[in-house]
């Protein structure tokens, strides 16, 4: 039996009460009450259906107090609990998260992200759940006030093998995720570093099959610039301050990999060039990704302030997000060979050179973000073939000339796309083009096909003229051949003089 609530406008409910109701049903086993408005602490009075349960989702509720009872109440169940599914993230949940959870022996997925849990996670409780493979963690804290920490042994291998792990605001060591061969999906935001990770860790992870890897840190001041975030490449971290280094061998690792579909490493402080073994992503070249991955969520890219938001199969998306960080250098013109990218963003970081005048290749390009580096020279027309362009930004750079035109660029008519570059002209900015500058080369390629129309014109001539004294030629040999009498006249003609 499944039971499935949904919001409605102005109902609230408490947690006491819908407890007593729902515990007359005798055989639910799936109950969905997420974003309900539900306030009151955990229910504990759900009777004997609590040892029938097999999901249950309270999540983004106004939920409170601490997990203890909760827990509790399935430690009465004669033959033990037989739930797999269990979130309750995105309430207002307290306290340390309990060594009691091991209750729940059968737990496959665990949320309990964004709420205000804090103090120690010890090893006998989470890693007590040997069929756990969806696991998320982190607390509404930005920065490490109630701090959750992790307190495993250097060399702690869990029981449990993750599809999915997603940790926020919180110190995490980071052996045991290497451990964790079958990780598709690894989220880490604003996290504190507690070990060294080994130089080509993510290419370890990337290896296995790993296809989606997020890792960034939140705008909350300048104390966020002490705040330890996960690297590119190789890291060396103590707690509140980490230094960062990398290693162009290190990353070339990474490429030739069938499974990375999204590399986000936005706002990690990276510097140093793009690697260029980026180009090298075999799923990002040919689109491949893997059938038996079904990992499901919401994507958020933030593009020129707007949040653009992608729900659907992470697989079926291409991303690659580097903007926040400190990279220079020019931008690597493999990048443009990935032909099934979707998103590419490397906005606000010191990127110099030109635009790479291939980024028309690009075919199934919907989001491109080079704003706020110090790119120069003009914008390539090969930018007007990219049919799927739905989201543009170049602003604040030194590109010069005239805007490309073309039928997808003309849909795009927002004149804060190229702002703050003073030496570009064109629709849609009110800067206007003349002959010295954006229509220069209009004007030269309207004098090349004039030059070049002339000599055609005298090249049409010449063929002609010989043409015509060929066949005037031909045309006395022929009368020549055929009379005998005109014969003796002509070359008498010529005998005489």
């Amino acid at each position: 039996m499944v039971l499935r609530s949904y919001k409605s406008s102005g109902t609230y409910l408490h947690s006491n009460s819908f407890g007593g109701v729902i515990s007359n049903f005798k055989l639910l086993q799936l109950l969905f009450l997420m974003d309900n408005d539900i306030e009151g602490q955990l229910p504990i009075n759900l009777g004997s259906i609590i040892c029938k349960l097999k999901q249950l989702d309270l999540s983004y509720n106004k939920l409170n107090g601490t997990m203890n009872d909760f827990l509790q109440s399935f430690s009465s169940c004669p033959n033990g609990n037989s739930l797999i599914y269990l979130h309750l993230n995105g309430n207002q949940l307290e306290g340390k998260i309990p060594t009691s959870i091991e209750v729940l022996q059968h737990l496959q997925q665990l949320y309990l992200h964004d709420d205000n849990f804090s103090g120690i996670i010890p090893q006998t409780s989470i890693g007590q759940l040997q069929e756990l493979t969806y696991l998320g963690l982190g607390n509404h804290f930005e920065g490490f006030v109630n701090e959750l920490m992790f307190n495993v042994t250097v060399d702690w291998i869990p029981p449990f093998r993750l599809i999915y792990l997603s940790i926020n605001n919180c110190h995490v060591g980071p052996k045991w995720i290497l451990e964790q061969s079958k990780l598709k999906s690894l989220t880490l935001r604003n996290v504190g570093i507690s070990d060294i990770f080994p130089a080509n860790w993510i290419s370890m992870l990337i290896s296995r099959g790993l296809y989606h890897l997020v890792s960034q840190k939140p705008d909350h001041g300048k104390a966020s610039t002490k705040h330890t975030r996960l690297l590119l490449v190789e890291s060396r971290c103590w707690r509140e301050y980490a230094t960062w280094k990398t290693s162009e061998k290190a990353t070339s690792k990474r490429g030739d990999n069938p499974s990375l579909h999204i590399l986000d490493l936005a706002d990690n402080n990276l510097s140093g060039r793009v690697p260029k073994c980026i180009s090298k992503l075999e799923s990002l070249v040919n689109g491949s990704h893997r059938s038996d991955s079904h990992y499901k969520e919401e994507i958020h890219e933030i593009l020129k302030g707007i949040m653009v938001e992608y729900t659907t199969r992470t697989e079926l998306l291409m991303i690659i997000d580097l903007s926040g960080n400190t990279l220079s250098g020019t931008i690597p013109k493999g990048l443009m060979t990935l032909s099934a990218l979707g998103t590419l963003n490397l906005s606000m970081n010191h990127l110099t050179g030109t635009i790479p005048q291939n980024t028309g290749n690009l075919k199934l390009l919907e989001t491109l973000d080079l704003s706020n580096n110090n790119l120069s020279g003009p914008i390539p027309q090969s930018i007007s073939s990219l049919t799927f362009l739905s989201h543009l930004n170049l602003s604040h750079n030194n590109l010069e000339g005239r805007i490309p035109s073309g039928s997808q660029l003309q849909t795009l008519e927002d004149p804060s796309i190229y702002e703050a570059n003073p030496l570009l002209c064109g629709h849609p900015l009110s800067n206007k083009c003349d002959v010295n500058e954006g229509d220069s080369s209009s004007a030269n390629n309207t004098k090349d096909f004039e030059e070049t129309k002339d000599g055609d014109d005298m090249l049409w001539f010449y063929i002609s003229m010989v043409a015509g004294y060929s066949f005037g030629l031909s045309g006395i040999c022929f009368v020549l051949w055929l009379s005998e009498s005109f014969r003796r006249v002509y070359f008498g003609f010529f005998r005489l003089y």
